[in-house]
C-alpha cells in the first residue's frame, strides 16, 4: 500500500493483520531518523554522564580547582625535552595496569613552573576517565598535617588510620617534596607512607623541584631506593618556567 509521508512523500506501507488488528508500517525515512535522534540523545546522555563522574572523582581525589582541567593535550610540548616528558608520562598512564601489580613508581623533578604538576595531574584525569583507575593528590605538607591531625582531641581517627588513607590509594600524588623543614619526625611519616605503599606494591607519583641529590639528602637513601626500585621512571624537568 502506497502511503504519503507530509516530510519525505510517498512510501509504501506493509499492511500485517494481527490479534490486535491491521497494523501500517511508518514511513522508513522518519524511523531512520528518529533512530539517529535517539541514538545522539543517548549519546549525549552518556558524555552528561561521563562529565558528573570525572567532577565526582576529580573533588574525591582533592584535585585544585587550578588543576582540574589539566590534560596531556592542554600541556604545550614543543623542544625535545619536553615532548620526552609528556612521552614519559603517557607511558606511565599506557603501562599502568602492569605498574599497579608492581608498584612502579614516577619521580617528576626540576625547576619550578615546568609543568610537573600538570603532567601528574593529566595522569590522573586520563586514568579517571578511562575507568582505569582513581587517585589522590596532595602535597606533602598537607599530608603530613593531615596525619599529625591525629594528634589532636577533636579527631576521631588515630594517626595510622590517617596514614592507610595514603597508603591505600590507588595511584598516590605527593607534590612539593622538599618544602617541608626536613625535620625527624617528617620524615618519618613520609616513610611510613612511602614505605606502606611499596609493600602494597601500589605506584605514587613524586613532584620536587629539587635534584636527584637533593631528593636523595631530604627523603633519605632507605625512602629513595624504595621508589626507584623496579621499573619506575624519572623524569626531569629543568627547562625554562612556562609562567614567565
Amino acid at each position: 500500500m502506497i502511503m504519503i509521508c507530509d516530510k519525505h512523500g510517498e512510501y509504501e506501507s506493509k499492511v500485517t493483520q494481527g490479534g490486535l488488528g491491521v497494523f501500517r508500517s511508518y514511513c522508513p525515512n522518519c524511523l531512520k531518523e528518529a533512530a539517529v535522534n535517539n541514538e545522539m540523545l543517548e549519546m549525549n546522555r552518556t558524555k552528561e554522564r561521563l562529565k558528573v563522574r570525572i567532577k565526582e572523582m576529580i573533588k574525591a581525589a582533592d584535585i585544585p580547582k587550578r588543576f582540574t582541567e589539566c590534560s596531556f593535550d592542554n600541556y604545550v610540548a614543543k623542544t625535545k625535552e619536553v615532548i620526552a616528558a609528556v612521552k614519559g608520562c603517557e607511558d606511565f598512564v599506557r603501562n599502568y595496569e602492569e605498574n599497579s601489580k608492581t608498584g612502579a613508581s614516577l619521580f617528576l623533578c626540576g625547576t619550578y613552573g615546568t609543568g610537573k604538576t600538570h603532567l601528574a595531574i593529566a595522569i590522573l584525569r586520563e586514568l579517571m576517565i578511562a575507568n582505569r583507575g582513581s587517585g589522590k593528590y596532595t602535597t606533602t605538607l598537607r599530608m603530613i598535617r593531615d596525619i599529625r591531625s591525629s594528634y589532636s582531641r577533636e579527631v576521631n581517627q588515630t594517626e595510622q588510620q590517617i596514614i592507610d588513607k595514603y597508603v591505600n590509594q590507588d595511584l598516590l600524588i605527593l607534590d612539593e617534596v622538599g618544602l617541608q623543614y626536613g625535620t625527624d619526625s617528617e620524615k618519618i611519616l613520609l616513610f611510613d607512607v612511602i614505605n606502606g605503599r611499596y609493600e602494597e606494591m601500589k605506584p605514587t607519583i613524586l613532584i620536587s623541584n629539587l635534584g636527584v641529590d637533593g631528593i636523595k639528602v631530604f627523603m633519605g637513601e632507605r625512602i629513595f631506593d624504595r621508589l626507584t626500585e623496579g621499573k619506575s621512571n624519572l623524569i626531569v624537568m629543568d627547562w625554562e618556567s612556562y609562567r614567565k
